[in-house]
């Protein structure tokens, strides 16, 4: 299969790529061992951008013999603002799962938590759900406490 892109079709798959390989490795030291088939397509779709007049949108680094996003790239791209939304909502779709979960486990006991049928769960956690996320839409932090 061949595929046709034009400049602007090339620099949202370099976009795309690099959304990707955050994911997959921006919290981590080590770029793990199942995450290298990842590694080389982004090598390939990075060595082509010169082709596509986007040169300036990579390095590359003759010492490691790999490819980079630019500063250029990093500071025209919005991947980092794509990045940065979703990592928020989900820090708070996050905080709301694990305080429902916390407060289910502690009144059912976990046994009997992970037992229930999903329906049912779903049906016990649905006000803690609505309960939680007001209160952080409306105060975000400010009323969390530890100790």
């Amino acid at each position: 299969m061949k595929m046709e892109l034009n400049q602007a079709e090339f620099r949202a798959l370099l976009e795309l790529v690099e959304i990707a390989s955050w994911v997959l490795h921006a919290h981590k030291i080590d770029e793990p061992p199942e995450t290298e088939a990842y590694r080389k397509v982004e090598q390939k779709i990075m060595s082509q951008a010169k082709q596509f007049g986007l040169e300036n949108l990579v390095d590359y680094d003759e010492d490691l013999k790999e490819y980079f996003p630019s500063g250029t790239f990093e500071e025209e791209s919005p991947v980092m603002e794509f990045i940065e939304d979703f990592e928020n909502d989900t820090f708070w779709d996050q905080m709301v799962d694990r305080l429902v979960e916390r407060d289910m486990i502690e009144k059912e006991g976990e046994d009997a938590y992970l037992a229930m049928e999903l329906e049912d769960r779903f049906g016990k956690e649905m006000p803690l759900r609505e309960k939680y996320a007001e209160e952080l839409e409306a105060n975000g932090l400010k009323n969390v406490k530890v100790g």
